[in-house]
């Protein structure tokens, strides 16, 4: 969906913002507003048609709720052999 291009140059991608919120632990009434205006997006563009929209409403509750939760602000250390 992308957002206006104003919006992405001035204030980030959705990169941006991932790593902006991974890391900080639970934040349910962030969390909560983030689904509802995602939800608002779907609507406004027009992708309201089932099943589609309820798979990408659950995608984003569960990449909201509990992966971006999971990441720490620690650097990713990898196993090399």
């Amino acid at each position: 969906m992308g957002g206006p291009r104003t919006y992405s140059e001035n204030y980030g991608d959705e990169s941006s913002v991932v790593r902006m919120h991974s890391g900080n632990g639970k934040h349910e009434e962030m969390d909560h507003r983030a689904i509802v205006c995602f939800d608002r997006a779907l609507e406004d563009s027009g992708l309201t048609f089932e099943p589609l929209r309820q798979v990408l409403h659950d995608y984003f509750v569960w990449a909201t709720t509990t992966a971006l939760a999971r990441y720490t602000s620690q650097p990713t250390t990898y196993l090399t052999e």
